[in-house]
């Protein structure tokens, strides 16, 4: 993939067509034991799903390790069981080399918030909020710094 190149996401009539696919791909002798095993483990299928399909770039290990904190900093944190597992990750450029997730709902007041909380903290602008972004709340998202 070239740099700054536009990612096009699956069309619905794709999304259907794998879905089928994967689903015919089932093991047929695949147990109920097993299955309600995945079923109660969604993030572990998701994980092994995206380590299966897609291309490495996007399931680098130290990626998924950054990924997996930024789970355990949200519960540890706000009390949030996220699961980022099937996040798309943008390609990395030289210099950016900070990982930040930012899961659906949260916004910089209420995470300078939960900072001042746990150590000294001060801001120049009185609602973090207020400050003009291009980036929404409405959705888990992610950006390198």
């Amino acid at each position: 993939m070239k740099k700054h190149e536009t990612v096009q996401e699956a069309t619905a009539g794709q999304m259907k067509e794998f879905a089928a696919a994967v689903i015919e791909s089932l093991p047929p002798d695949m147990t109920t034991n097993v299955m309600q095993g995945w079923i109660g483990k969604k993030g572990s299928l998701k994980h092994a799903l995206r380590k299966a399909l897609m291309p490495p770039a996007k399931t680098d290990a130290s990626v998924q390790e950054l990924i997996v904190d930024w789970e355990h900093f949200y519960k540890k944190h706000f009390d949030l069981a996220k699961d980022f597992s099937s996040l798309r990750i943008p390609e990395k450029r030289d210099g950016f080399d900070r990982l930040i997730v930012v899961a659906e709902g949260m916004t910089s007041e209420k995470i300078f918030g939960r900072i001042k909380s746990l150590m000294l903290a001060w801001k120049y602008w009185d609602n973090l909020d207020d400050i003009t972004s291009d980036r929404k709340a409405d959705k888990d998202y992610c950006i390198w710094v």
